[in-house]
């Protein structure tokens, strides 16, 4: 029997995940003392990241949380983040990471935008708090992630007064869960709605059909997560170590050097980066006395991947290479070109994206809406359940956005 037939056949047995907390309570019936994630020294088996989340909702709910309020965050990867998000989908809310990089200004934008009550800050950004709160009125609650001056507590004395009991709320598949905003390239940044199905799709869609090679996972699997996690990469990486049951070890910062070091020392499978971050992480001088060995594949996305580059990680890390393509509003991948279509020569499909995967369609259409042919230059526009429920605020925005029938616009010419 083939990896694919396997993974076929397991999958399938798994009970359905049919909103984000059940990737965790999945794995506690089955491993409840495997590791889950590990952050600077910490280790979070899953059913302590069971526990931790259901705190976290009794603790919200305690506080008034009502259905669909949003929670924000600012603060860089950790494990907790995760346990926040858990937390906050069992407690009937929306999780909003907060791009860290941005300015002040900017972030208070966002706040105001989705109007937090309770917003959880890490360290770093604690100087950033007082002129926050005075801009954004609907603050009244800030946790600090990690001891503070001026601030009595932190996230875990304020997560561990509360009991690690279930709190019973009932969600549903089509409920928003999480909350990512756009970079705002071209405007303000906009919030993109991503429900429970859309950003499960991603692991039930092999439930019924052969999982491609490049794609099959173990548990015995252990995933880097490097990239930032207000981004739906970065968020989406973590999501999927988790509804394989595998081991994700979680970077703070993505620092070229501790990456090396992590797979050396973690014996990292699997990672996820971007084609600008793997050329930083090839030009290392200590990258030739790092162990590869257990790297089986590197996934990248957000940039084509230069054949000179893509020459040099083949030689470098002797692993596979899979590119994923998708966006924010597509709660991330719809497209993969698989390891067996990377040709440092060059080939046609290194110049695409690679193909939809199962369950996504893909048309490209001229001005008027018609279907062009292959080779067509045009607009991609898409179509499964991975798209998001609308942009938060903008029913206008969210109409041109998402067409009749389900068609998500992608604003992007193909050639």
């Amino acid at each position: 029997m083939s990896d694919s037939q396997n993974s076929l056949s397991s999958s399938s047995s798994l009970p359905v995940l049919e909103t984000l907390p059940d990737l965790v309570t999945r794995q506690v019936a089955v491993q409840p003392e495997k590791l889950a994630f590990v952050f600077e020294g910490d280790q979070l088996t899953y059913r302590q990241l069971d526990d931790g989340s259901n705190r976290i909702a009794n603790g919200l709910t305690s506080l008034g949380l009502k259905a669909d309020e949003r929670v924000g965050y600012l603060g860089k990867n950790a494990h907790h983040y995760y346990e926040l998000l858990l937390g906050v989908a069992k407690a009937g809310g929306v999780l909003c990471p907060i791009n860290w990089r941005l300015a002040v200004p900017e972030i208070e934008y966002i706040l105001n935008d989705f109007k937090p009550t309770i917003f959880f800050v890490g360290i770093e950004f604690m100087d950033s708090v007082p002129a926050l709160k005075e801009a954004v009125p609907t603050l009244r609650l800030i946790i600090p992630m990690e001891e503070s001056d001026g601030y009595d507590g932190t996230y875990r004395t304020w997560r561990d007064s509360f009991p690690a009991d279930p709190t019973g709320i009932q969600r549903n598949s089509e409920d928003d869960a999480l909350q990512i905003y756009t970079s705002g390239t071209t405007g303000r940044p906009k919030g993109a709605r991503l429900s429970n199905r859309s950003l499960l799709t991603a692991y039930e869609r092999f439930r019924h059909h052969p999982t491609p090679n490049w794609n099959v996972w173990s548990k015995d699997d252990v995933s880097l997560i490097p990239m930032p996690c207000f981004h739906i990469g970065g968020t989406a990486w973590g999501l999927t170590t988790l509804a394989h049951g595998a081991t994700g070890v979680i970077m703070r910062n993505f620092v070229p050097t501790d990456v090396l070091g992590y797979i050396d020392k973690y014996k990292i499978s699997k990672l996820f980066l971007v084609p600008a971050a793997i050329q930083i992480v090839v030009n290392q001088p200590e990258v030739h006395d790092v162990d590869f060995s257990q790297l089986k594949f590197i996934f990248y996305g957000a940039a084509p991947m230069p054949l000179p580059l893509l020459e040099t990680a083949i030689d470098v890390f002797g692993c596979g290479f899979a590119q994923f393509y998708g966006m924010t509003e597509t709660s991330g991948t719809i497209t993969a070109l698989p390891p067996e279509d990377h040709d440092p020569n060059g080939n046609t499909r290194m110049r695409s994206v690679g193909k939809a995967l199962h369950g996504v369609e893909i048309v490209v259409l001229d001005d008027a809406g018609n279907t062009l042919q292959a080779g067509e230059i045009g607009e991609i526009t898409t179509r499964s359940t991975m798209n998001m429920n609308g942009y938060l605020n903008l029913p206008e925005a969210t109409q041109t956005t998402l067409t009749e029938g389900g068609w998500y616009a992608q604003v992007m010419l193909a050639i």
